[in-house]
C-alpha cells in the first residue's frame, strides 16, 4: 500500500505545529505530545495520527519567539545562558553540556536550564545535589535516539 501525500494533511500538521507552540510558550506546557494533543483537539482533528514532529514544534516556537518576544527575548537568554555557566562551574565535576531552548537562542518566559550531566550512577548527582541543599525532582524515562532505545535514564530536575 502507497502512502499519498497531500498538501491538506501537511497544512494541519503545520497548524498543529504552530498551535502547539503556542501553548508551549503561553501555557507553559512542557511536553511536546501534550501540547500536540492539546493542539490537535483545539483545531478540531483530536483523533488525527498525522502529528508533527518535536522538531516541527521547535521551529514553530522559534518563529513565535521571533513574532511576539522580539523585545524581551535577548535579555532573557543573557540572563539565562550566565545562570547556566554558573550551575556548569557548580557541576563541573559531571561534565555538564547545555542543552535545550538556552542553547538553541529560542527562550520563552517557560524555558529552563537543561544540562545533561555525566556521572557513574545517578545517585552521584542526587549526593552532590543534597549536599549543597539544591531542591530537585528525579524521574526516569526512556529515550529514544534515531533507531536505538536506551531502558532508561534518571533525570533530575533542579527547582
Amino acid at each position: 500500500m502507497t502512502l499519498r501525500y497531500s498538501p491538506r494533511d501537511d497544512r494541519m500538521r503545520r497548524l498543529i505545529a504552530q498551535e502547539a507552540a503556542r501553548l508551549m510558550e503561553e501555557e507553559g506546557i512542557s511536553d511536546h505530545y501534550a501540547a500536540k494533543r492539546k493542539a490537535a483537539e483545539r483545531l478540531g482533528a483530536p483523533e488525527t495520527r498525522n502529528l508533527p514532529r518535536n522538531t516541527e514544534v521547535e521551529e514553530a516556537r522559534s518563529e513565535f519567539l521571533r513574532l511576539f518576544q522580539a523585545d524581551t527575548a535577548p535579555g532573557r537568554l543573557r540572563t539565562l545562558r550566565e545562570a547556566a555557566l554558573r550551575a556548569m562551574e557548580l557541576l563541573a565535576r559531571f561534565q555538564p553540556r547545555l542543552v535545550g531552548p538556552i542553547l538553541s537562542g529560542a527562550v520563552g518566559i517557560y524555558s529552563d536550564i537543561e544540562l545533561h550531566l555525566f556521572a557513574e550512577t545517578p545517585e552521584e548527582v542526587s549526593l552532590f545535589l543534597d549536599e549543597y541543599r539544591i531542591p530537585y525532582e528525579q524521574e526516569e524515562r526512556r529515550i529514544r535516539v534515531e533507531r536505538y532505545c536506551f531502558p532508561s535514564m534518571v533525570f533530575a530536575r533542579v527547582i
